[in-house]
């Protein structure tokens, strides 16, 4: 196990880089293990994402091959429930504030603020491996797990229909299209 802070080694931000393969991208929503065979589409699109995030070439795995096995070695091996990751998940439990100059009572805005507040838990929840669930004691049940399968079906299907440029907020393509080697 890495030492306390390990959040901020630099090991971290690869590992903050894995997220950007969706659930419902893969067969399984919970392990890359399972990919189908978009398996070098979800790899080229993870590499340029690590990049954006100015991780050097020379720290991302070679292949779709070496990213399994480094992200089972990270699983099993390297990530923990530090102090990090557990004001991540207490501050995970509470809506964001109210935007500036929100109109309304704060009581409306939470109103407004939970629904999306839930769903983004259980969808950040389920996307994780059970191992880390169960490391970092996150609830998970079967019920969440069919309500999770179903979310993912959902997203599968809405991106057979979506245009390519809302696949991707404009300031992650942006960072993705600068941190692409030249023509």
């Amino acid at each position: 196990m890495p030492e306390t802070g390990a959040a901020c080694s630099p090991a971290a931000p690869r590992w903050s880089s894995r997220w950007p393969i969706p659930p419902s991208a893969r067969a399984s929503p919970t392990t890359p293990a399972s990919w189908s065979g978009e398996e070098d589409r979800l790899y080229g699109e993870w590499v340029d994402l690590a990049l954006a995030l100015g991780i050097t070439r020379r720290h991302v795995p070679d292949g779709p091959a070496a990213f399994r096995d480094y992200f089972t070695a990270m699983v099993n091996d390297r990530l923990e429930c530090n102090d990090t990751v557990r004001l991540l998940i207490d501050l995970d439990h509470r809506p964001l504030p109210p935007p500036p100059r929100w109109p309304f009572p704060v009581s409306a805005w939470s109103g407004v603020a939970l629904p999306p507040t839930v769903l983004l838990r259980k969808v950040g929840i389920g996307s994780l491996p059970p191992v880390l669930r169960e490391r970092c004691g996150l609830r998970w049940t079967a019920a969440d797990e069919r309500r999770f399968r179903h979310f993912a079906r959902a997203m599968r299907l809405a991106d057979t229909v979506m245009i390519d440029r809302l696949r991707t907020s404009p300031i992650a393509a942006r960072a993705m299209r600068t941190s692409r080697p030249g023509p």
